[in-house]
């Protein structure tokens, strides 16, 4: 019998997007080929959403990759924390990579999305490594300690860090990039001479479903436009989606559709007595509802700004402020007139004045019908041949 083939598979653990984008990848495999792959996957959260999306078998194992951008209560990032996070990764860096080592012996290809020491075990394991992923964390706190070294004292060997971690994504056999990864990201992997591939969008299971389905959500009263708020996997609009749900009121004439959110004692009273709220209980159902919704706030995510480019939704987009990626993400929402407002100004009356001030569209769903099965999958099946070639 043929030996099958061991994958290991690495996911950052900032936000959501890393772990769905992965699934949607590995969901795309041909039976006859996931049937052939021992598939480990490792990360240090979003177990559970991994487990509810993943349809091929694999392996969940907890292991943090240590990078994380650190937030402060107003939704924006903590550079000084984010770089001091940076000094402990590098200090784990041995640790982690023994832990893998001493507890595997084979494996024939690494795929990470977007842990840059992954690639230190190819070495140890005489395999290719793949990156796929929207950004690299090297071009990330280099544009965070820049800044921040601007306006304050410099913070002890973090350069020197961020040098050794470019040296450890230079050992990448290749990096797939799907639309909208920042220009600075592209500038940098040709400054390194890396070997990178562009790839179409790469959207979730559950956006696409929903996109191709004519089912909708089911309110009291249907005739009424509806708004979305969507809480990330950082869990960075928590307190702005509470304060709307307590100030929120029937006399709007808006159906207010809520993502998974730890809720307040007050929120869930207004819940309770509210016939316009809506409360969704799963991430998938969430990314579903953007094809549903009339207006959504959330965070400018990566994979929220892809999946609002497909849907006829009017976007309300949180900036959030000395986040590289973000501020990337909003260039572009800004060049599509996007609605985008700083987490100090969203309260209850600015949103419904934005939603207002909105154009009203015939009808909310998909932009077009033009979108088939295929094309909507195709980032994904591009990713899945390139493995697939790895492999072989």
């Amino acid at each position: 019998m043929k030996k099958r083939k061991a994958i290991f598979i690495f996911i950052s653990e900032e936000g959501f997007g890393h772990s769905i984008r992965i699934c949607s990848i590995l969901n795309q495999f041909p039976s006859k080929t996931s049937q052939k792959l021992d598939i480990n996957i490792f990360t240090g959260s979003h177990i559970e959403l991994l487990k509810q999306r993943l349809k091929i078998p694999a392996k969940i194992h907890f292991l943090d990759s240590g990078l994380l951008l650190k937030k402060n209560r107003y939704c924006s990032l903590d550079q000084e924390s984010t770089l001091y996070n940076l000094r402990d990764w590098e200090k784990n860096l041995s640790n982690w990579e023994k832990e893998i080592i001493s507890s595997f012996e084979n494996c024939d290809l690494i795929i990470s999305d977007s842990v840059p020491q992954a690639s230190l075990l190819a070495k140890h394991y005489n395999c290719k490594s793949i990156n796929i992923s929207h950004f690299t964390w090297d071009w990330m706190y280099e544009e965070i300690n820049l800044r921040y070294s601007n306006n304050h004292k410099k913070i002890d060997r973090i350069k020197e860090i961020i040098d050794l971690m470019k040296e450890i994504y230079d050992n990448y056999d290749l990096f797939i990039f799907p639309p909208l990864t920042p220009k600075n990201n592209l500038i940098l992997m040709k400054i390194r001479s890396r070997l990178y591939k562009d790839c179409n969008f790469i959207l979730s299971d559950s956006f696409i479903d929903a996109f191709k389905s004519n089912s909708s959500l089911t309110f009291l009263n249907s005739s009424l436009q509806s708004l979305l708020l969507m809480n990330n996997g950082t869990y960075s609009l928590t307190e702005s989606i509470n304060d709307i749900i307590l100030n929120w009121s029937d006399q709007y004439n808006i159906n207010l559709i809520v993502s998974p959110v730890k809720l307040e004692r007050k929120a869930l009273i207004n819940i309770n007595k509210s016939k316009t709220i809506y409360t969704l209980k799963t991430i998938s159902e969430a990314h579903s509802a953007i094809t549903n919704a009339n207006h959504f706030l959330a965070r400018c995510g990566y994979n929220t700004l892809t999946e609002s480019l497909f849907t006829n939704a009017n976007p309300i987009l949180v900036l959030e402020e000395s986040n590289p990626e973000i501020e990337s993400n909003l260039e572009y929402a800004s060049n599509k007139k996007i609605k985008i407002i700083k987490p100090i100004n969203i309260t209850t009356e600015e949103i419904i004045s934005i939603i207002k001030q909105s154009p009203i569209k015939k009808s909310s769903g998909p932009k077009s019908s033009i979108y088939d099965n295929f094309l909507l999958r195709k980032g994904c099946k591009e990713c899945v041949d390139i493995i697939e070639e790895y492999l072989n």
